[in-house]
């Protein structure tokens, strides 16, 4: 039996699952370079092995009073493919997980709610688990058309 494995990472305040179908590398040593007149929540964009990826910072969108401190947020879950690929900021270290179907709600931003797709489990606690995709392209209509 296959079981699906994720990734839990924090981002600020709220702890998620990630499917590590669409993680590709945590990048620990960055060099990120702003861009003018984004959104708080578009931290920017790195060169990932020679590829540009934007990069999210998850706490930022889902808490715009959230600032990006030195000291946090060091490391990058990048993921997805090609014209789809980002990066996610986070705090820490990732953590394995596997998925399973949630039957009791799990906290979680009332923003990331509509992304739901499980839980991301470890023996002893569940987070949830984020349809990255969706997430990924709701950001990206935010970003082409902001209010």
């Amino acid at each position: 039996m296959h079981v699906e494995q994720a990734q839990v990472i924090t981002c600020g305040a709220q702890v998620i699952g990630i499917p590590f179908t669409w993680a590709r590398q945590v990048i620990e040593v960055f060099d990120l370079t702003r861009v003018p007149t984004a959104p708080a929540w578009l931290a920017g964009a790195v060169n990932a092995d020679g590829v540009i990826l934007p990069v999210i910072d998850l706490a930022a969108w889902l808490d715009p009073t959230e600032v990006l401190r030195a000291g946090t947020r060091q490391r990058l879950l990048a993921g997805g493919d090609g014209e789809d690929g980002f990066a996610l900021l986070f705090d820490g270290l990732p953590v394995p997980a596997r998925v399973r179907v949630q039957t009791e709600p799990l906290a979680c931003s009332n923003r990331l709610e509509p992304f739901l797709r499980g839980a991301a489990v470890t023996l002893t606690t569940a987070w949830p688990l984020i349809d990255i995709a969706a997430l990924a392209d709701s950001l990206m209509a935010e970003l082409a058309h902001p209010h």
